[in-house]
């Protein structure tokens, strides 16, 4: 759901205000307090990743966010965040994976997460997939919702590791519900176009984008403030 987060210098007045008001206590006191305040519980993984090659696969088949490309957008936002946060040190670009979707044509939707990272040397998959999106308006506010689901695969040992479950998935699953961790992702784009058409594929675009940021960020604890301006949009 959207989360609504103080603009940094507003966070930084917040805590001079607590430093005032804390002048009478203790001095452990008052530092862990402003410690606190200045810097938030990092948030844990849900599940921790283990660090091997890894290759980000985003399912729209439904094309729910109206842009084929904007399922490669969020493979790609996922990957950009899992290897700039050092979480894994050999992630598989996105862009071999356009050029493998390319070589296979038709046979794409028919190969299994498991076999198309086979193919590109990966020895896990995270697999996202978009099961609905909706768009909700209000005065100078754009709201784009997506629901997804995410799993991990394990590729040598050919099953899926995350949400736990010992069925192999040699066969593709990619197009079913039921098995995926599921995840809300939310923004709100603030309306500053003229253009209706433009500001919703705007919109749309920082939508995928999120989706794969909030993908990334299951499988690594991690600062929640650092990304939470990604959330509320501009």
């Amino acid at each position: 759901m959207p989360h609504h987060s103080l603009h940094p210098l507003s966070r930084l007045g917040a805590v001079v205000l607590l430093l005032i008001a804390m002048v009478g206590l203790g001095g452990c006191e008052a530092v862990g307090m402003v410690a606190s305040a200045i810097v938030p519980p990092r948030v844990a993984a849900v599940y921790p990743i283990t660090d091997l090659p890894t290759v980000v696969i985003v399912d729209d088949p439904k094309t729910m966010l109206r842009d084929p490309q904007l399922a490669l957008l969020a493979a790609a936002s996922c990957t950009q965040v899992l290897a700039s946060e050092g979480v894994i040190a050999q992630m598989i670009p996105t862009e071999k994976l356009t050029a493998l979707m390319i070589e296979l044509g038709d046979r794409y939707n028919k190969t299994s997460p498991h076999d198309l990272g086979r193919r590109l040397g990966a020895q896990q998959v995270i697999l996202g997939h978009v099961f609905a999106q909706s768009d909700s308006e209000e005065p100078g506010v754009i709201r784009p919702v997506a629901d997804i689901g995410i799993k991990l695969f394990d590729v040598d040992g050919n099953q899926r590791l995350f949400p736990a479950s010992s069925v192999s998935l040699g066969t593709p699953d990619g197009r079913e519900s039921a098995g995926y961790y599921p995840r809300q992702v939310a923004l709100r784009h603030r309306v500053t176009d003229a253009n209706p058409n433009r500001v919703i594929s705007i919109a749309r675009e920082k939508l995928a984008q999120e989706i794969g940021v909030r993908t990334a960020l299951l499988f690594f604890k991690h600062d929640p403030t650092k990304y939470d301006d990604i959330r509320t949009g501009p």
